[in-house]
């Protein structure tokens, strides 16, 4: 049905105005992201996971309404930046470094462990909207092409950036574990981490979510 129009004028107010005013639509959201928090890792941490769940209860509004609303918040979230370029944008930040991400894991000072599974999840689930977010996002300052995907095309050194980083992880990992050496169970963060590589090994076929 029809959100109300009490919640539809908040929602035209705090999303629609501002992101259709022109200057702020040049803003390079995701650098400001990093520029404020990047300082405090458990604040940049908890900043891309509130994004995260936002952008997701944001799509669940869009499925629940009808009509011009639903076009014209559909439009605007366009604008927000995915949460597949923040945490691209993560990896570059911490210069592609998967011990950087594996002291994370280990470290009770963030909530990494929550946003990471989250994130893989969401991969797992969306392998699509994964590819076209890394495709839209500029990323010229970001990922160095290397020699195995410069023939491919920058959108998908991209992605082989992002996934060489989650398999080094995953080996790391598993390289604790079997040395006794990992704080807790990493048992269903692995498997979110092979789940991940078989959709990029597959083209996100054939994975059952």
């Amino acid at each position: 049905g029809l959100v109300a129009d009490e919640t539809w004028r908040h929602l035209n107010d705090c999303i629609l105005q501002p992101l259709s005013h022109p200057t702020l639509e040049q803003l390079n959201l995701i650098e400001t992201v990093f520029s404020l928090f990047g300082s405090q890792d458990d604040l940049l941490i908890d900043v891309l996971w509130l994004h995260m769940e936002g952008c997701n209860q944001l799509k669940q509004l869009i499925d629940s309404i009808m009509g011009v609303q639903k076009e014209a918040l559909r439009v605007s979230i366009e604008r927000i930046p995915s949460p597949h370029c923040l945490f691209s944008r993560l990896l570059v930040f911490v210069g592609l470094d998967h011990s950087v991400l594996l002291d994370f894991l280990i470290s009770s000072e963030t909530h990494f462990l929550n946003y990471f599974t989250r994130y893989l999840k969401l991969v797992v689930r969306d392998w699509v909207g994964f590819e076209s977010a890394l495709s839209e996002h500029d990323t010229n300052s970001e990922v160095d092409s290397d020699s195995a995907s410069a023939s491919r095309g920058h959108v998908t050194s991209r992605i082989d950036s992002v996934m060489s980083v989650l398999i080094r992880l995953r080996l790391a990992v598993e390289r604790l574990q079997h040395q006794d050496l990992f704080p807790y169970n990493p048992g269903p963060l692995l498997a979110l981490l092979e789940q991940t590589e078989e959709c990029y090994e597959n083209d996100g076929t054939d994975i059952n979510t």
